[in-house]
């Protein structure tokens, strides 16, 4: 999925050039950011381009991955994951990263900022597989206000999670059968400091995160729930990928399926805490719980 955003909406600031944004539009996707101009923005503010690499991302005309492309009738900038290249800068002062960078115009004489552009990606999200422990497993884009992260969850019948022991499309699991669990972030960031953490996991017998009619917490507090001794958290807030087991259950006299939901945090572990602290946060299962029903 894409999600578009007119310039209006989220870019500041404009030197030299009028505030009419109308035939510029900027996209944030998980794949790159693309800001495009249209030749009617160009004309109207007497951006005469003679060749595409005069429209470039701030101090960067030479770097030819920083300049613009002619597009069909638009010249098009494009930023590639991470998003650090080209003069960009990141902030993470609140709950957004934000990525910004500025559009200029030269020529011979003169250096023009045509404008300032940003794109924020918020650093949580609830990501669910698609069918339970019978899920279409693929790829989940999600869109904020401004842009989206690609988040994924992936079920395994192997600890190794050797990619053959990937569960396929409405697979079916045993009671008591362990399943691996990872929940894997693009890397559009460029820094391994910045992990996904999983704050909060979950089963219900709702596709909807948000119903909870029946409900049992797998991870809380970014660690095992206590309530679920088979529940072994294998890494979490260490890297892009958070990987934890547990072993296969069903509701007494309920639904066929169960469906995972998992609260993901983007997080910064030189800023923010990103693990667990305790027992049940990492490492051995302290024991095995054998149960094959809950109630509801």
């Amino acid at each position: 999925m894409k999600w578009l955003c007119t310039v209006w909406s989220i870019c500041i600031g404009v030197v030299a050039v009028r505030a009419d944004y109308r035939g510029v539009t900027l996209s944030c996707d998980p794949s790159n950011i693309r800001i495009a101009f249209d030749d009617d923005f160009l004309i109207r503010n007497k951006i005469d381009i003679t060749t595409s690499s005069q429209l470039h991302f701030a101090r960067n005309q030479r770097d030819v991955n920083c300049v613009s492309e002619r597009v069909g009738a638009t010249y098009t900038l494009t930023l590639w994951p991470p998003y650090t290249g080209c003069g960009t800068s990141v902030q993470h002062e609140t709950d957004d990263y934000v990525y910004s960078n500025t559009v200029m115009f030269t020529t011979s004489t003169s250096n023009t900022v045509v404008m300032n552009m940003q794109c924020r990606y918020e650093d949580k999200y609830v990501v669910s597989s698609d069918i339970g422990l019978t899920p279409y497993v693929r790829t989940l884009n999600f869109v904020t206000g401004q842009g989206t992260l690609g988040v994924q969850i992936s079920l395994y019948q192997r600890k190794d999670y050797h990619p053959k022991s990937k569960l396929g499309l409405r697979p079916s699991v045993l009671v008591g059968v362990p399943v691996y669990v990872s929940v894997d972030m693009d890397d559009v960031f460029g820094d391994d400091n910045i992990v996904t953490s999983l704050n909060t996991c979950y089963a219900t017998t709702s596709r909807d995160f948000e119903i909870m009619d029946n409900y049992h917490y797998l991870i809380t507090g970014r660690c095992a729930s206590p309530t679920d001794l088979t529940v072994r958290i294998l890494t979490n807030g260490e890297s892009r990928k958070s990987r934890f087991s547990f072993e296969m259950f069903r509701w007494k006299n309920t639904a066929e399926y169960i469906y995972l939901h998992c609260e993901v945090k983007v997080c910064n572990r030189t800023r923010e805490v990103c693990t667990g602290n305790g027992s049940l946060c990492g490492g051995a299962v302290l024991q095995h719980w054998a149960r094959s029903e809950w109630e509801t």
